[in-house]
């Protein structure tokens, strides 16, 4: 499934993983990673997909239409992986034409497009053509239809479906009446280099249109056509979106159509995919959060607040699961747990060592300083966060009490980059405010600076110097990059975080200054 990022009209990839035993739960959906642009068409086979791109001006004016690829890899651990991280540009396709059907099988991607008439010119027929990707190039398949008076008549709704290692394409007509099922074998051997000739036969049936209660004027006109299920549960499932907001999900049967089950309260915008480890179709759709302002949230995009889901078996029509997405993210909920788990028990390590190791000794500080208590580096460090996280929140366009929300590294609206971009502001502007003052704007709040230790090599007396930028630096690197180093500070007799330890600075109290509180 594809959505739309209103913030760049780039295109987020949705990925739903089989449910299976050892594997995802109903209702987990994963973020795998976006291509810039808006996508029109989207297929997949096994592990891979292939997004076709909006159509784009290419060289000498031409109008190109971006093909690119993804798979999803099963990694150590059950987590999912998207080699080679970053979607792979494939051979283009023309861009003037319509993308009818857009499907992936075992020999690679079939796109069925129409050349688009323009209304200013007297009526044309359009012109049909099916194509395969091979060997990097596109070839041309024959078209069930021998000549353009042949082709689907105006009006008529034609549909394309991968069957693995064949093809069914589908014209259902404008008035009630039977639909045209055609079925074709795809060849085993790529095309002659030569040539680029390939060879396809195929069958054809008439399939009655009965079953449904629809007008006896109107014909059926599915939105999607998917084989769902393997082997002896392979079947073709429809689905239509009706005015009353529901989406209907047949069955194609060779003697009739058969109603599965009638989702409710799904919007026109929504998205479909087949589930063919459950033989399951599942539905996608979201609600819009509260406006802050009078702007509407742009259609399919990460404006949406709330996503639901909704898994359908194609084999009884039951609803095996509806409710909001379940873990999400480059990680699920139960990987999510296990690096919860994974910091525990880090955390706790570093505990015990600290524990048991004997407090550092007190710095004999010169006089007129003394050490900062926790109560106020737990003050600084609180002020210090907050520019950083509002400001990444707002570059972003997210909310900042969000960045507080497991949800902000779960689900479909993950923002992955907002913490390492908090932290990053965070060293920064520590980083500077020390090295120009001795303070960040939370040591100044909270009265406490930080100052660079020296220690005289002959008494052994210590003084203070104002702190170098190399050790604002180094401080902050590791204060921010492992915030758990921080306990330390609160079980250590000698009040000194590892941080200061590795720079040679100190976080002390001006002695007038307290007194004077």
């Amino acid at each position: 499934m594809t959505i739309r990022d209103d913030r760049d009209q780039s295109t987020i990839l949705l990925h739903l993983p089989p449910r299976i035993a050892g594997g995802d739960e109903r209702g987990a959906v994963r973020i795998a990673p976006g291509v810039a642009g808006q996508t029109d068409a989207i297929a997949s086979y096994d592990d891979r997909v292939w997004l076709a791109l909006a159509p784009e001006r290419g060289p000498a004016s031409s109008m190109i239409r971006r093909i690119v690829t993804l798979a999803a890899v099963r990694s150590v651990g059950g987590a999912w992986g998207y080699p080679p991280g970053r979607p792979e540009v494939l051979a283009p396709l023309p861009g003037r034409d319509e993308v009818i059907g857009f499907v992936g099988t075992v020999r690679g991607p079939v796109v069925l497009t129409r050349s688009r008439v323009d209304n200013a010119q007297p009526p044309t027929v359009p012109e049909w053509n099916l194509q395969i990707l091979s060997r990097s190039s596109w070839h041309t398949l024959p078209l069930p239809w021998s000549t353009l008076a042949d082709a689907p008549p105006p009006g008529s709704t034609v549909r394309l479906a991968s069957l693995g290692d064949s093809l069914a394409l589908l014209v259902f007509p404008a008035e009630a009446g039977p639909w045209t099922d055609f079925r074709g074998m795809l060849p085993d051997a790529q095309p002659a280099a030569t040539t680029g000739a390939q060879t396809l036969a195929w069958t054809r049936a008439l399939r009655p249109l009965q079953g449904l209660n629809m007008d006896s004027a109107s014909g059926f006109s599915p939105d999607v056509v998917y084989a769902v299920g393997d082997g002896s549960t392979q079947q073709l499932v429809a689905a239509r979106w009706l005015t009353g907001g529901e989406v209907e999900v047949v069955s194609l049967r060779n003697a009739s159509i058969a109603l599965l089950a009638t989702i409710d309260g799904v919007p026109r915008d929504h998205r479909l995919a087949p589930l063919n480890s459950t033989d399951s179709l599942a539905i996608l759709w979201w609600e819009a959060g509260a406006a802050n302002d009078a702007k509407e949230p742009v259609s399919g995009s990460t404006a949406a607040r709330k996503f639901t889901i909704a898994e359908v078996s194609t084999i009884s029509g039951k609803v095996l699961y509806r409710g909001e997405h379940k873990g999400g993210g480059i990680i699920s909920g139960g990987e999510f747990k296990l690096l919860a788990i994974a910091l525990l028990l880090v955390t706790t390590l570093v505990l015990l060592f600290a524990l048991r190791a004997e407090p550092s000794a007190v710095l004999a500080l010169p006089k007129g300083f003394t050490l900062a208590d926790p109560l106020r580096r737990i003050i600084a460090a609180v002020v210090d966060l907050v520019p950083g996280v509002v400001i990444a929140a707002f570059s972003l366009g997210i909310e900042p009490e969000s960045m507080l929300s497991p949800a902000i590294l779960l689900g479909p609206r993950a923002e992955w980059l907002a913490w390492p971009l908090a932290l990053g502001l965070t060293i920064f502007h520590c980083t500077l405010g020390e090295a120009l003052s001795g303070r960040s704007i939370g040591k100044a709040i909270s009265g406490c600076e930080v100052a660079s230790l020296v220690r005289d090599r002959e008494t052994g007396k210590i003084d203070l110097q104002p702190v170098a930028a190399w050790q604002a630096l180094v401080r902050n690197l590791i204060r921010w990059g492992i915030p758990v180093l921080g306990i330390i500070v609160l079980i250590d007799g000698g009040r000194r975080h590892p941080a200061d330890a590795a720079a040679r600075t100190v976080v002390v109290t001006r002695v007038e200054d307290s007194e004077g509180e």
